[in-house]
């Protein structure tokens, strides 16, 4: 403040302009380096986001029941909603050589440029790569690979490209071999582009309680991940892929305060790390599944946006269009009160 007030009008002009300059540089193209806090303005453009989840990370495009539609991308700008995380089963598309289809990457391609072009980030990811939570120190290679033409491919496409190393690292996938995957995933990523941002989510399914584990690369230009369906048995109750999920049909949200406390407790766990970390957070994940009541979803979801919200924490909810789902497109039914929930601006 001191030095301002020593230069001329003009010259505080020029300084503002160029303030003004650096900032929209780092929307586009600028150098990983070019700001010291980086990956807090890059996780501020993420926002409130969604998942176009139940597409490209099934086994085809369609097999769950969603083909991403050109027009969805305008109708989630439209609702408010600041970026889209784009799930992907890269693993179900290499051919015997482990390189990636061609019809495949030209469909990811497609979606990127969609997003681009509209103005939204988006976050792709490598998701359900099951064979590497089994044989990781076999499949890890394979990992690599897939990084390496992902990264070749995107490296000069625009920063509004997020590139998430991994889904929910579980099983035998250790904390201390995701821990050196992640060194050598980044090597790989910043061997050819030293501009994007890169997410990374913990052991345990991106879980809070497996942050302690985490061991971060020396990079100013990272994002941590988590992913939040607590308590299971609310978010998760009849879900058909969870055995003895249909016993947890009817449980309410919140059942009694503590409730409430569990959730702003947990939030606070990743919160509290991140401070010590210096680094910013998104929430990659969260969602209740319609089976439950409908105005228990509302409520939960209402009161984890309020605290992603409080600790400026970027999100994309699960998901667009399927079973936990904001929008019918069958019938173009919209869930105005899950979307109120997620993107309203409420007072303080």
């Amino acid at each position: 403040m001191k030095i301002i007030n020593k230069i001329s009008l003009n010259s505080k002009i020029i300084f503002l302009i160029l303030i003004s300059i650096s900032l929209v540089s780092c929307s586009t193209n600028e150098t990983s380096d070019s700001i010291k806090d980086i990956a807090f303005l890059r996780n501020s453009f993420l926002g409130k986001g969604i998942n176009f989840g139940n597409a490209l990370e099934a086994p085809n495009e369609g097999d769950w029941g969603v083909v991403i539609q050109d027009e969805y991308f305008d109708i989630v700008k439209n609702l408010g909603f600041k970026s889209i995380r784009l799930p992907i089963k890269w693993s179900a598309h290499l051919n015997i050589d482990t390189t990636i289809e061609p019809k495949f990457f030209e469909r990811v391609d497609y979606l990127i440029n969609k997003s681009i072009s509209k103005g939204i980030p988006i976050i792709i990811n490598v998701h359900h790569f099951d064979e590497i939570f089994r044989e990781p120190k076999k499949y890890k290679i394979v990992l690599y690979k897939i990084w390496n033409q992902i990264v070749v491919r995107y490296k000069n496409t625009s920063s509004l490209l997020y590139y998430e190393i991994l889904n929910e690292p579980q099983g035998n996938l250790t904390s201390n071999i995701w821990n050196e995957i992640i060194d050598s995933v980044v090597k790989i990523v910043r061997k050819y582009d030293k501009n994007k941002t890169i997410l990374i989510g913990s052991y345990n399914w991106s879980s809070i309680w497996g942050l302690e584990e985490l061991q971060l690369p020396n990079d100013n230009n990272i994002i941590v991940s988590f992913h939040f369906y607590e308590p299971i048995e609310f978010t998760h109750q009849g879900a058909e892929w969870i055995p003895g999920s249909e016993s947890w049909l009817g449980r309410k949200w919140p059942e009694n305060e503590n409730d409430l406390l569990f959730m702003r407790e947990a939030v606070h766990i990743a919160v509290n790390w991140a401070k010590e970390k210096n680094v910013p957070l998104h929430c990659g994940e969260f969602g209740a599944y319609y089976k439950a009541d409908s105005l228990s979803r509302i409520r939960w979801t209402e009161r984890l946006v309020d605290l992603l919200d409080e600790n400026n924490i970027s999100f994309a909810y699960w998901e667009f269009c399927a079973g936990f789902g904001i929008y019918n497109p069958r019938t173009q039914i919209y869930d105005w009160g899950l979307i109120n929930a997620l993107i309203k601006k409420r007072t303080k």
